[in-house]
């Protein structure tokens, strides 16, 4: 029969090197899963040859008429036409619809750039606001796709026309990608 002493020393060792090979395990694991993605990110497996899930397509059957002599002219960068592989994917594209709160969002979005009068109804889908101060400025926003333009008179203001803090053509648009994530709006597409 063990002693109090042994039982208390093997618990004590069982504890200690149980938890490091718990660690161990997960440290194994962790690294056997990332290198596992690594690999299947580098040799990706090929993608399912093309099905006929609808049946063959039928022949086409075109008319005996006489056919007039049509030359083409292919004109690319390369002159010829790329490789664009066997079969291209093809993603789900949601059709946006109108909401009942698509006015109430654009009517917010006008609020947070400024534009705070009434607005104009162009169609069913597409509004304007206006504004004169501090220059004369247009906002015309489409409530279904969120799409909008504004337009800013900046040959009013002849002072606009000899600053000399113009940014040049990367500033303007990390500027521009700033100013539309602090008003909330998506940046990824723009170029």
């Amino acid at each position: 029969m063990a002693s109090l002493t042994e039982t208390a020393y093997y618990a004590r060792n069982t504890i200690k090197f149980g938890a490091i090979g718990i660690v161990v395990f997960f440290v194994l694991r962790a690294g056997v899963s990332a290198g596992v993605a690594y690999w299947k990110k580098l040799h990706p497996p090929p993608p399912p040859p093309p099905t006929v899930s609808f049946g063959q397509l039928p022949a086409m059957v075109f008319p005996a008429l006489p056919q007039p002599t049509v030359t083409y002219t292919l004109e690319t960068v390369t002159g010829a036409t790329p490789d664009l592989g066997d079969r291209a994917s093809v993603y789900f594209m949601p059709v946006r619809t109108a909401s009942l709160l698509g006015l109430e969002r654009t009517a917010n979005l006008a609020s947070k750039l400024e534009f705070r009068q009434k607005y104009e109804q162009l169609s069913p889908t597409r509004y304007r606001w206006v504004k004169n101060d501090p220059l004369p400025a247009t906002l015309t926003a489409d409530i279904i796709s969120g799409s909008f333009t504004v337009e800013v008179a900046w040959n009013s203001d002849p002072a606009l026309l000899f600053a000399r803090d113009v940014p040049n053509e990367t500033l303007a648009l990390d500027e521009t990608k700033n100013w539309l994530q602090n008003l909330g709006l998506e940046t990824s597409m723009m170029l």
